[in-house]
């Protein structure tokens, strides 16, 4: 079973960026359904993808693995 890890992880250098990717990536889906057009929304789905590749390349860089002591799921305290 998983469980969140309740440490603390740091500032992330990266959430800027999601962020600008998430709001601009909805606002052309919103723009797109607005205007009906097919294309506009598709565009702003591969913009939100572009913002989860760069959500797992940040994780997977930071080390994604909980610490040692962690690992196993144990709920201490």
């Amino acid at each position: 079973m998983f469980f969140p890890s309740r440490g603390r992880r740091g500032p992330d250098p990266y959430l800027r960026l999601r962020t600008a990717v998430f709001l601009v990536g909805v606002g052309i889906i919103l723009a797109g359904m607005q205007a009906q057009r097919r294309w506009a929304v598709w565009l702003g789905m591969g913009v939100l993808l572009v913002g989860v590749v760069v959500r797992l390349l940040t994780r997977a860089r930071r080390g994604g693995e909980p610490p040692e002591d962690e690992a196993d799921g144990r709920m201490d305290g």
